[in-house]
């Protein structure tokens, strides 16, 4: 997904989506040691309060942020709902192509020359 965001001008939603994965692993550690005895004295409805909008935040942009320039289709989504769940991840992170339509912007020149949406 790195490469296919980098050739296709999207790689600032990769960025985001980097931020976005530390903050949830982040409040999901500090939501997760409330049950625990909360042993770091976090403010229980502040860290509940945070928690759910950042994970949600972070699943719905990984899953449409980055789209195909010649189909639209959200490559991320698209892996989501086809084929097996247990290689998703790895389909998601190592694709360079559009699963959906094939599109390889290793190939198009319009792919490296402007902005993508």
């Amino acid at each position: 997904m790195f490469t296919f965001a980098r050739l296709t001008g999207q790689l600032w939603k990769y960025r985001v989506w980097q931020v976005a994965t530390v903050l949830a692993v982040v409040m999901s550690v500090a939501f997760f040691s409330l049950w625990r005895g909360n042993p770091a004295g976090l403010r229980e409805g502040m860290t509940t309060a945070l928690y759910f909008p950042i994970c949600l935040f972070w699943f719905v942009w990984w899953a449409t942020a980055i789209r195909c320039p010649a189909c639209g289709q959200s490559p991320v989504w698209y892996q989501m709902r086809h084929g097996k769940a247990d290689d998703a991840t790895a389909r998601i992170l190592t694709g360079t192509t559009c699963p959906a339509c094939g599109f390889d912007p290793r190939d198009s020149e319009a792919a490296v020359s402007g902005p993508a949406v």
